[in-house]
């Protein structure tokens, strides 16, 4: 005879084949308190399962295996409410397809970065247009958390933005490879030069390239309303290489003891010399604090630098628009006969096999040069097999970056 471990081995082994073969519960096959007397019938007296009702009632929602991970409050497409006000999905007919959300407004923004913000920010402030913003990634610290987050990137080189969530495009190495909210310029170091006239007529001047369509007097209304958004400290460059209508907002930066003797020497050798401009404050601006030159530009722990997660937060709290974060559009799809777009297809990151909807009388895709390129391809459809506005087949071609000269002066 076996020892009694081996035996109790053997019965629980015999009470799964009882499970396979009888189809009872594996509790009732291996618990033997749960074990049902011979001739006890399987009803329980009315007032026991009345007992038994109550205290089965719970927040327990009766989904799909698959879909026990994918609920969270507010985005059930079609929902019903549940015990204890819980809410869950209704369950589809069979064969029947999943009915998309459809979410309305009269302008979508497809992008939370830097230019949404500029848009939604002057769209709030002239019109009564309701406004979305939709955004692929979901918010990083906030400025309340950012300076326990430079910490913990200082002491243990942690990446303070998280990687994309899209399968295969991992954002592993560099940061401005992450999707969050405010894009891009989370993680700038605040660096806001202007293009110089002559950047706008090179062909015209130089015989390389070509002239922009166009001219640097057309811009430069829109520059100086852009760095009064952000709050910009700069100083006034020499007029023919950086003219202005309007001072900067603020004063520049003080200069480092290294800038001071390069100063001294481009004042003696009559080297044209004035600082970068940048949008850090230098004076207390739109309740954010002054530069202390933390060097962690990355993650500005006291909100001097300008990200737009700030302006989103000031239309948040005004009402102004509504965010639908860790969304990404998958397509622009035009009116019937029309060259205008009538919506835009997502999916929430919770729910991906469930598409949202999105209707507005106008679009901006402001998803940065590499998503809106790729947005703009992956909307082909019938009449525009190449992708829309994409008539030249240049969408997403040509894409560079900008070249830029260092050195080391010995003085």
């Amino acid at each position: 005879m076996g020892r009694p471990t081996e035996r109790a081995g053997h019965r629980e082994r015999q009470a799964l084949r009882d499970v396979v073969r009888r189809g009872r519960s594996v509790r009732a096959a291996t618990d033997p308190r749960a074990a049902r007397a011979p001739g006890r019938s399987r009803l329980r007296p009315a007032g026991e399962r009345r007992a038994h009702r109550r205290r089965a009632r719970g927040p327990l929602l009766r989904l799909p295996d698959r879909d026990r991970s994918l609920l969270r409050t507010g985005h059930c497409q079609a929902a019903v409410q549940g015990p204890r006000g819980c809410r869950r999905r209704a369950r589809p007919a069979a064969g029947s397809r999943v009915m998309s959300q459809v979410i309305e407004s009269d302008v979508c923004i497809i992008g939370g970065g830097i230019s949404a913000a500029m848009v939604a920010e002057r769209l709030a402030e002239r019109t009564e247009a309701s406004i979305t913003v939709v955004e692929a990634g979901g918010r990083t610290a906030s400025l309340e958390e950012r300076t326990a987050t430079r910490a913990r990137m200082l002491a243990y080189g942690e990446n303070p933005y998280p990687n994309d969530h899209i399968p295969g495009q991992t954002g592993t190495g560099e940061m401005y490879q992450s999707m969050v909210l405010g894009g891009a310029a989370m993680h700038w170091g605040g660096a806001v030069p202007r293009y110089s006239p002559e950047d706008f007529r090179v062909r015209s001047l130089y015989g390389v390239g070509y002239d922009w369509p166009i001219t640097f007097d057309d811009l430069e209304p829109y520059y100086q309303e852009a760095e009064e958004r952000m709050g910009v400290a700069g100083e006034q460059g020499p007029p023919e290489y950086d003219p202005r209508s309007r001072p900067y907002p603020m004063p520049p930066l003080p200069l480092s003891w290294n800038l001071e003797r390069m100063r001294e020497w481009t004042d003696a050798a009559g080297i044209p010399f004035w600082t970068q401009p940048w949008a850090r404050n230098t004076e207390p601006w739109q309740g954010r604090n002054v530069c202390q030159r933390c060097d962690t530009c990355a993650v500005c722990p006291t909100g001097a630098k300008y990200t737009p997660d700030f302006a989103f937060d000031r239309l948040l709290a005004a009402g102004s628009m509504r965010l639908h974060g860790r969304t990404l559009i998958r397509s622009l799809n035009l009116a019937s006969g029309s060259d205008r777009i009538e919506t835009a297809t997502g999916f929430h990151q919770d729910a991906p096999d469930q598409p949202v909807e999105f209707r507005a009388r106008t679009f901006v895709l402001a998803a940065g040069h590499s998503w809106s390129s790729h947005l703009l391809l992956l909307s082909a459809n019938s009449r525009f097999p190449n992708g829309l506005a994409n008539s030249t087949d240049n969408v997403g071609r040509y894409m560079t970056g900008h070249w830029y000269v260092t050195g080391f002066v010995e003085l």
